[in-house]
């Protein structure tokens, strides 16, 4: 606290040319009656006679005195710590951790009027601020600050009928102890036979997905372990849900270990262009369950194809200037804008057209304006002149020849015209760089029926009846009945129509709706 004082003293002195005179003051015969030291000294003392010290005032004085800037010597009476205080205790603090944030409790101090709860982030060895000041009464207080698992340090000091009287601080408590498990990053692995091999999640495809985590917590992890699932049943399946880490220590991470996360994305219900979501429960032993939200995407829905031209215009000519943009990736357009780079004394002079490859054109500029150049973006910026509106390549193909004419219309004697570059901002109704896989089987059409569901012990034993042609099946369950979102798969079979989860009632939430479905080759699953 000291140390603090100090520093505020020296950044007071910084401020002010270091100019300051804290032991006399003109008119007074008291020691800086108006000083940082003074008011140090009268917020410490309890009797409110100064000349006999104060509770800590040889603390203050030496703290001052470092810095040249207290008053009289060390052994001057009213540089001496003294105290008519009478002895409060410490509180005997307690930290429990609730879910809705760390509950602090201590038995009631005597003679204590009001309480001072103080927090910091950092540790007990680090700063901490009053956050609460309750009454005498009062013996315990909750936190209920955001994420309520997160490592906080926390006192509480007693404070008496005169607000210099006052105990110890208690123990510093920690909340949040123990280890803190988030998901840092993932990876995906092309490592299956179901796969287009371009490196990036596409509708159809089976792959790998190693995730990484870090222990944010106050002690090691042990017994990690993970389950992944879609937030969107109908995108697609986890079907390796479950993977195990080594212990994560304070501080540092781990990827997951083999066999790690797979995951099947679904030929009809995931699209190109589209995120697919997906939700990670992780633990650890002695902490609380976290969950995190992170997603893939199938593709890009928005690209940039840009034109460098650089070429000169020439004053009135009745022949435009054309320059053209080839484009290879095949997306059908959704929306488009053009951004136009052109240098040019006055643009009331210029007729500017974009043509499609599939012969639409639309005139952008039409000798409107006034001004230099033309440096917009059509038609997030400027609606385009017309004849036509950048709506009207909606539904085109990307792919091909895009033309671009610029044509200037009047004769002018001074500055240089030129076609700097122009830039096509293209949003697909699908994904660039998304190639969907198609499974050599198709997916079952038709549906288990009969399930049963028996239990015996702690076991639970599933059997349905065959689907022709199916390659296997998926037992999935849910707390939900419409299985709208917690889709988990529970268990999978290479053929056959029974399935027995081991100790299946103990890792079962209490109401849990099952269904079983045929599956293909490539994990793509029937009704």
């Amino acid at each position: 606290a000291w140390q603090l004082v100090e520093r505020l003293w020296y950044s007071t002195r910084q401020g002010s040319g270091g100019d300051i005179n804290t032991c006399a003051l003109p008119d007074s015969d008291s020691c800086a009656a108006s000083s940082w030291y003074q008011r140090m000294r009268v917020y410490d003392d309890d009797d409110g006679n100064l000349a006999n010290g104060t509770t800590h005032a040889a603390e203050l004085f030496a703290a001052f005195d470092r810095h040249n800037i207290a008053c009289g010597t060390a052994a001057d009476p009213e540089n001496q710590s003294t105290s008519g205080c009478p002895t409060l205790a410490a509180p005997a603090l307690t930290l429990t951790s609730l879910p809705s944030g760390p509950e602090l409790s201590w038995p009631a101090v005597t003679g204590a009027a009001e309480y001072v709860v103080y927090r910091g982030d950092l540790g007990c060895s680090m700063q901490q601020v009053p956050v609460a000041v309750l009454p005498g009464g009062a013996t315990a207080w909750q936190d209920t600050l955001p994420d309520p698992d997160l490592p906080r340090y926390y006192r509480v000091e007693a404070v008496g009928s005169n607000a210099a009287c006052r105990s110890a601080v208690s123990s510093c408590e920690a909340s949040g102890a123990g280890p803190r498990l988030q998901k840092n990053s993932h990876r995906m692995l092309e490592d299956g036979t179901h796969v287009n091999g371009n490196g990036l999640p596409d509708p159809g495809e089976s792959f790998t997905l190693p995730v990484t985590l870090f222990n944010g917590g106050t002690s090691d992890a042990l017994d990690v372990t993970g389950r992944l699932r879609t937030v969107d049943p109908d995108q697609g399946r986890v079907i390796t849900p479950l993977a195990t880490y080594s212990d994560i220590a304070a501080g540092s991470e781990f990827e997951s270990a083999a066999p790690h996360f797979e995951l099947t994305l679904f030929e009809s219900g995931a699209i190109c262009g589209d995120m697919v979501n997906l939700e990670l429960e992780m633990a650890a032993a002695g902490a609380s369950p976290r969950t995190a939200l992170f997603q893939l995407s199938m593709g890009d829905r928005n690209r940039e194809f840009v034109k460098v031209d650089g070429s000169v215009i020439l004053r009135q000519t009745m022949t435009p200037l054309l320059s053209t943009l080839d484009v290879l990736e095949d997306q059908t357009l959704a929306d488009l804008d053009i951004t136009l780079n052109i240098s040019h004394p006055n643009r009331s002079e210029l007729i500017v057209e974009l043509q499609s490859p599939a012969g639409t054109t639309v005139r952008l500029h039409n000798n409107s304006g006034s001004g230099p150049g033309l440096f917009d973006r059509y038609d997030l910026e400027v609606e385009p002149d017309g004849p036509g509106v950048m709506a009207d390549f909606n539904g085109e193909s990307t792919q091909g020849t895009w033309t671009l004419s610029v044509e200037d219309t009047t004769y002018g004697m001074f500055g240089q015209a030129y076609l700097n570059g122009w830039t096509l901002h293209a949003t697909a109704e699908g994904g660039f760089d998304c190639e969907p896989y198609t499974c050599t089987g198709p997916a079952p059409t038709e549906a288990p029926a009969g399930l049963i569901v028996n239990k015996t012990a702690g076991d639970l034993i599933f059997d349905w009846s065959a689907v022709a042609g199916a390659a296997g099946y998926h037992v999935l369950g849910s707390t939900e009945a419409g299985f709208g979102s917690h889709v988990d798969l529970f268990g999978k079979t290479a053929g056959p129509t029974t399935l027995t989860l081991v100790d299946g009632v103990a890792g079962t939430p209490p109401l849990t709706y099952f269904q079983v479905r045929a599956v293909n080759v490539c994990s793509q699953e029937s009704p």
